[in-house]
């Protein structure tokens, strides 16, 4: 249930190298395009904490400024984190430990 997405457009010039694609659910490879509520796509820098994973960058009438993020929803491990770290600290405020 997932599309192969090319992190910089082929028709733009980006390679069918592995290093250049990504997956996508068919729901936001569709929402990526040149037009004006378009987003597009790079890669996280080397040093970035997420180096290598594709950044979507949200179309300017959601973020005017445009700043790239990841998306985390399809990284199960990192949701069921984020969830445990949230409940461990409604735990501890329950609690009334810091």
């Amino acid at each position: 249930m997932c599309a192969v997405h090319h992190v910089h457009e082929w028709g733009k010039g980006g390679h069918t190298d592995i290093d250049s694609l990504t997956l996508a659910c068919d729901a936001c490879h569709a929402q990526v395009h040149d037009g004006p509520g378009g987003w597009a796509t790079t890669s996280a820098p080397p040093g970035d904490t997420y180096a290598g994973r594709t950044e979507w960058i949200p179309p300017s009438h959601i973020d005017p400024d445009r700043k790239p993020r990841i998306n985390h929803r399809h990284h199960a491990s990192e949701l069921i984190a984020h969830a445990r770290r949230k409940s461990r600290d409604r735990v501890r405020a329950e609690d009334g430990v810091p």
